[in-house]
């Protein structure tokens, strides 16, 4: 299994050097307050880094709504509702 996750590892950066060769140009790169030349493959990494990160920050509203949710199911699971505690209480009163 270890042999496998090294081959992968193997693969991945073999095909990050074919990817930083293959797109070494340079390009200019114009901000609001000025310009820079980049290396392409530089800027298509900084663009996927960018990209990983406003996506987990888009999914963090929806983890946070889940685990409310997991909580509240978890609470209830522990503590039944009232209405149940209500119809036990009434039932064992009713044979006195």
């Amino acid at each position: 299994m270890r042999l496998f996750g090294y081959i992968i590892i193997l693969i991945v950066l073999t095909f990050g050097i074919v990817f930083s060769v293959l797109n070494a140009d340079f390009v200019v790169v114009h901000y609001y307050f000025g310009q820079q030349n980049m290396s392409l493959a530089l800027l298509a990494v900084i663009a996927f880094i960018f990209g990983v990160i406003v996506g987990m920050l888009s999914m963090i509203a929806f983890v946070i709504s889940l685990k409310i949710k997991l909580r509240k199911t978890r609470h209830e699971a522990i503590m039944p509702p009232h209405e149940t505690n209500d119809v036990i209480n009434s039932s064992m009163s009713f044979g006195e």
